[in-house]
Formats: structure tokens, sequence, C-alpha cells
């Protein structure tokens, strides 16, 4: 744990902790922003300090592959866009420097997601051999980016979150003179925590960072609101509970916006699932947490209950079962 403090002590959070200037740049320390998937908000933290060059090469290849997402983003809404395909861009634009892996697109409709697939393979993108009726990834030849398009957010194939009420919190932002469709703060917030954990199943420095400049006084209700009308309270709460418990190990405080949001909330979080002597960032959330989450969400969320039988027809077979039984014993992402 102690590396990912110096990681987060380094970077610091704007408005609240500056970056500490008196620790040392170290591989390890590079190494674990990679896992916590903040090695390029590492670096540019290190550059502004002035402890590494800001021609340093690492650093470069990773502004080089943040533009080159940037530029994925814009190519895809001109083009949906121009087509009159109803989507939004989600956990890609985040309010920190970060370089991912691909581009994350929801789809509203069949029709919007299947005419994404296909007008992408007429521009010459190659189309995984993983595609299903909810996801399908797509790459150009070459490329090290991917495009993931989403007709829902789902785990095993089992909605996790009600995809209406996510694009009733759509708007559009400008990027280089394009209008790009993605999702307000709350609804961003939302899908963060549950891909966090009913997907991912631990929690990173990158979800921290979503969190605490996400979250604003301003925005507190309408993410509380959002979380009870998609019945994500528990992803919602977990994840503030544990950003609180980061802040407090890292920084000795609360972050203010947090404490109000889990104010509001009253959701109770077992504690005991989110503590340990050795908490390790990427933070590993245990495997029955996870089950009892997601139990707890097809009871209570009647969209992620609807999904259930078609969920476990596909899991019938065995290529789906391998899958289940693999991502719950998955030890990393």
């Amino acid at each position: 744990m102690s590396e990912s403090v110096n990681v987060l002590k380094t970077i610091g959070v704007s408005s609240y902790f500056k970056g500490a200037s008196d620790l040392a740049f170290t591989p390890e320390r590079l190494r674990n922003a990679s896992l916590n998937k903040v090695d390029l908000l590492y670096l540019e933290s290190l550059g502004k300090l002035g402890k590494i060059s800001v021609n340093d090469v690492e650093l470069l290849r990773l502004r080089t592959k943040q533009e080159k997402i940037r530029q994925l983003v814009c190519f895809l809404a001109n083009l949906f866009n121009g087509k009159c395909i109803s989507y939004s861009v989600m956990k890609t634009l985040r309010p920190f420097a970060y370089a991912g892996s691909d581009v994350d697109v929801l789809l509203k409709e069949p029709n919007d997601f299947t005419n994404a697939v296909k007008v992408l393979q007429n521009r010459g993108f190659l189309l995984s051999e993983s595609q299903n009726r909810f996801t399908a990834t797509l790459a150009q030849h070459d490329s090290d980016i991917y495009v993931d398009l989403q007709l829902e957010a789902t785990v095993s194939s089992l909605p996790y979150m009600n995809k209406h009420v996510l694009f009733q919190n759509v708007k559009n932002v400008q990027i280089d003179g394009v209008t790009v469709k993605t999702l307000n703060a709350p609804a961003e917030l939302i899908i963060v925590a549950s891909h966090a954990l009913y997907k991912e199943h631990m929690y990173t420095l990158a979800d921290f960072y979503s969190s605490v400049l996400t979250l604003t006084h301003d925005n507190v209700k309408a993410t509380c609101d959002l979380a009870e009308k998609t019945m994500s309270k528990l992803a919602v709460s977990t994840l503030f509970v544990w950003t609180q418990k980061i802040a407090n190990l890292a920084f000795k405080t609360n972050i203010p916006a947090v404490t109000a949001a889990l104010a509001v909330l009253d959701y109770s979080v077992p504690e005991r699932m989110l503590s340990g002597s050795d908490l390790r960032l990427p933070f590993r959330l245990s495997k029955y947490f996870i089950f009892f989450s997601l139990m707890n969400k097809i009871y209570k969320d009647s969209y992620t209950r609807s999904g259930l039988v078609n969920a476990l027809a596909e899991s019938l077979s065995q290529e789906q079962l391998r899958r289940i039984i693999c991502h719950f014993e998955r030890q990393s992402y």
C-alpha cells in the first residue's frame, strides 16, 4: 500500500491537496500507477514538480495515446451523428489525464447497435470474435485502441444498469469542434461505480480520482437521486466509503463532497469488506461481497431482474458457463 500512497501524495487532489514535491520518482511507483490506471496522471504530476523531463519517453508515449483516444472519440461522434445513431461515450473522458485502452460507447436501441457495428466495419474496423448480442469490440488494423460498443452494461449477459435512465442524462460536449454525446457528471459516477463493483470487482486509483474530481457539492443531490433511481445505492455508497478511506489513509482527512453524499445516501456498507491490514491497490473486493451485491441488485432492480432469464439461458451453453466461471475467478483485470 505504501507505493500507492506515495503515488497519491505525488499527484495530490486538485483544489484539495497539492502534490508532494519531496517524493522521488521510482520505476516501482510508475508500475503501481500503471496498475491503478493513473500512469499518465502520475507522470504529468512529476513533470509539473520538476522530477522528470517534459520530454520523458514514457510521458510522451502516454500523451500520444491519450491524443489517439481523443481523436477516435471525435471520429466516432462525427460518424454516429451523421448516421443518426443514438449513442453516449462513457468511462472514457475522465476528469484527469487518462490514457486508457479503449473507447466505451453505449448504444440506445438494438438498431443503433447493429448500425454502429456495420458503419465501423465499412470504415475498415475489424470485429473481435468475442462479440455477443450485447457487446462488440472493434479496432482498426495495427491499432492499440479499441472501440467497445455496448447495447447494455452487463456482467455475464446480465444488465446491471438501466440504460434508458442513463440516456436521460446525456449531454453534448465540444471536443476539437466536434459535438460529442457523453454522460453528465452524476450518470458518469453511477456507471463508474457500478462497473467497478459488478464488472471489475476492484477499485483502482483511477476510480478514486473519478470519484473525487467528478463529485462536487453542486451535483451531490443529483448523483444521489440518480443512484436511487437506478437502484445503484450500494455500488455508489461502496465506492464513496472506499474513497473516503483512501483519502484518510493518504491525506489524513475526508473529502467534503463525499461526506455530504454519504449522508444523503444513508446506505449501510459492510465495513469489513473494505478494510484490512493489507489494503492493496488495486483493491480487490471479496467474492462473497460481489455475490451479495449482485444478488441485492437482482432483488431490488426490476431492470436487472428482467434480464435474468436471458442471462440464465445463455449460461446453459458451455462457453458462456466457462466465461462466468472465469469472470468470478479472475485474479486481475
